[in-house]
């Protein structure tokens, strides 16, 4: 079932399927819900009633008319489901997915009841790093025949070219936050799942989580990356969320 609804002032599309448990999924940056999960909702549905949506600046959801931080995205979320008469709630995020679950499940843990945390961004990036990577960044931009590196260097992809208006600075803002500190105020069960071979949040940051979150597991998948990790492993990331407990 296909609905919109107005959150925060922002039409959003969502769809609810399946049966069950109350499961919302949050998709990574660049997507929209009814494609990056198309392959893993079908698997998981018989026992997870499905709520998934496009986020603000996605899919046929409206844009932010501000530029956003992941706190207004969590917000967002809760409010949706504040609308939707939903006082406890699962919530799986894959990647920017996962940045905002970790959000909301640190700032609102009275809310989650399972985390399902996938390939998440957002933790494990050591200062060190982020200092050589910025003044690669500063040095590169300044350059044009080089510009372009710079930002896929500090962005991986050229999502940052694409994006217009406070989406732009949205996503500056998304990139800058490092959530680590937050992992331990994460009173949910959390599930991690990750790609072994995931070069854009490596599976260092996975082990942070881990390390962090007192009530976690985690489920590293051999063979898998980031991009396409919901699709080629599908059925092996449907089994871990159907059949993992504590």
């Amino acid at each position: 079932m296909e609905n919109y609804i107005k959150v925060k002032g922002i039409k959003t599309f969502y769809q609810i399927r399946g049966k069950g448990e109350l499961l919302i999924l949050l998709h990574g940056w660049g997507e929209h819900a009814s494609n990056h999960f198309k392959f893993i909702a079908p698997l998981i549905k018989n026992k997870y009633k499905i709520i998934i949506l496009d986020l603000p600046g996605f899919g046929k959801t409206s844009k932010p008319k501000k530029p956003w931080t992941v706190s207004d995205y969590s917000d967002f979320v809760l409010n949706l489901a504040n609308k939707l008469n939903i006082r406890k709630f699962n919530l799986l995020g894959f990647s920017f997915g996962g940045r905002i679950s970790i959000k909301l499940a640190s700032k609102y843990s009275n809310k989650v009841n399972k985390l399902f945390l996938v390939s998440s961004a957002g933790v494990g990036v050591k200062k060190a790093e982020q200092k050589n990577t910025s003044f690669l960044f500063a040095v590169f931009k300044k350059i044009p025949f080089l510009r372009f590196i710079a930002y896929k260097l500090i962005y991986r992809k050229s999502d940052y070219y694409k994006l217009q208006g406070a989406m732009k600075q949205t996503f500056k803002n998304i990139i800058n936050e490092d959530l680590t500190s937050e992992l331990k105020n994460i009173k949910a069960r959390t599930i991690i799942i990750w790609g072994k071979e995931d070069d854009i949040t490596p599976l260092k940051s996975a082990l942070v989580i881990n390390e962090n979150i007192k009530n976690s597991r985690l489920y590293v998948i051999n063979g898998a990356g980031h991009f396409g990790f919901l699709k080629y492993k599908a059925r092996e990331i449907a089994k871990i969320i159907l059949n993992s407990k504590f």
